[in-house]
């Protein structure tokens, strides 16, 4: 990912379940906060079963950040 960034292109990370994608992307935030002082606001989209494995993640592996959890409550008709 930080390869793509520094060639100002895009990319998304796809595989199979468990290999890391989670922990991928929240690295990637934490060094463009570290490294190159990018705080900004970055908004992660993923399925609603797994937001609160996002929450508990961000702030096992990046606790210097501040994450909010945005979500739908209503119900889907």
């Amino acid at each position: 990912m930080i390869n793509l960034a520094a060639q100002e292109s895009n990319g998304i990370l796809a595989d199979d379940m468990g290999l890391g994608k989670t922990i991928q992307a929240i690295s990637y935030l934490a060094y463009l906060k570290e490294e190159n002082g990018i705080r900004g606001k970055h908004m992660i989209i993923c399925p609603k079963s797994v937001c609160n494995n996002w929450m508990r993640e961000i702030s096992k592996w990046f606790p210097s950040s501040r994450a909010v959890l945005l979500q739908n409550t209503q119900e889907e008709r």
